[in-house]
This record gives C-alpha cells, sequence and structure tokens, in this order.
C-alpha cells in the first residue's frame, strides 16, 4: 500500500475521489494477468454471455467473473 493511502479506508479514498470506481472484483493476493476477454459468443451456455475470463501469468486455470446485471451487452446494426 502507497504510504499517502496508510490510516485511511477504501471508502475514504473513493470519497476523496469521485471520479474514480472501486473494483468490482478483486482476486487475493497481487496476481498479474497475462489474459482477459468478454464473451460474447453463442458456443457455451446462456449464462456465460457477457461474463469477463481471464487467466493468471503464472497458472493454468481460467477464472470467470460472473456479471450481473450484464456488463456487455451485444448491440444492433441497421
Amino acid at each position: 500500500m502507497a504510504d499517502c493511502l496508510a490510516g485511511h479506508t477504501p471508502a475514504d479514498v473513493y470519497a476523496n475521489h469521485p471520479d474514480w470506481r472501486a473494483p468490482i472484483v478483486a482476486h487475493a493476493g497481487n496476481p498479474a494477468l497475462s489474459g482477459v476477454a468478454v464473451y460474447t459468443g453463442l458456443g457455451y451456455p446462456a449464462e456465460y454471455y457477457g461474463d469477463v475470463f481471464y487467466l493468471l501469468r503464472d497458472g493454468a486455470r481460467i477464472y470467470r467473473m460472473d456479471l450481473e446485471p450484464r456488463a456487455f451487452c451485444r448491440t444492433r446494426t441497421a
């Protein structure tokens, strides 16, 4: 944690910076992400649509953030 944040709660910091947004998900520890993707296809079950998938640099597991409501929606074209 940066010295300037010592003694401050996350709520204090976000209250002082109204343009900042708290993360919607935080992975334990301090992982290095090696890839991030949003699923917008039709090849997997519908409940995966709009979810975020990510990989950690030191692992072989794919993690999924199940976003509700969906954060990403397909746009319609004319």
